[in-house]
């Protein structure tokens, strides 16, 4: 019986005796082979390039005015081992080297009065790395805020999100809702 050239799949040959539920069960068994051979190679390039982390805070927090925040995100939508939290779930550790895609986001309270800033800071410190930012000014019907950060970070660099408001307020699950995306795009 003869066989594809790439992948092997055995066909009848013009000389071979009409059996077609044999023929078939043939194929089907060359292709069923196949597939579970690329499953396993696909699975374990998921396991060892997943990369990607989503944090959504979970509860309220204030925003004090005219101060530097940085923000809890106390729930994790996604987690992968490249990305961990520090106890309070306001710092992330890369543990992968390579460059990243930061999203950060915020939704004030509608019409909250005050210029607003957000950011995603490198390291510990808010004034570290902040060479991105995204405002809001003044009172707003929506007063949401997106910000994006792409570069190359080394293994163990800490990342976090920021929040200035010029007139305090209460964050809260409802309708003010940050949150921060962490991506591994490639080394």
């Amino acid at each position: 019986m003869p066989a594809t050239p790439i992948y092997a799949y055995r066909y009848p040959a013009v000389s071979d005796p009409p059996n077609v539920s044999l023929h078939i069960q043939q194929l089907a068994t060359d292709l069923e082979t196949k597939t579970a051979t690329t499953d396993a190679t696909l699975n374990t390039m998921g396991a060892t390039v997943q990369g990607h982390a989503a944090y959504l805070d979970t509860g309220t927090q204030g925003i004090a005015s005219g101060t530097e925040t940085r923000l809890k995100l106390r729930g994790a939508i996604t987690g992968c081992p490249e990305v961990s939290s520090n106890a309070g779930l306001d710092q992330f550790t890369l543990n992968r080297a390579g460059v990243w895609s930061l999203v950060g986001s915020i939704r004030a309270p509608n019409s909250q009065p005050g210029d607003k800033l957000l950011w995603i800071a490198s390291g510990a410190s808010f004034t570290t790395g902040r060479d991105n930012s995204a405002s809001i000014y003044g009172s707003q019907l929506y007063q949401a805020a997106t910000v994006v950060k792409e570069t190359r970070f080394a293994a163990g660099d800490v990342v976090s999100l920021w929040h200035y408001a010029q007139t305090g307020y209460t964050l809260g699950v409802i309708d003010s809702t940050p949150s921060l995306k962490l991506t591994w795009i490639r080394p």
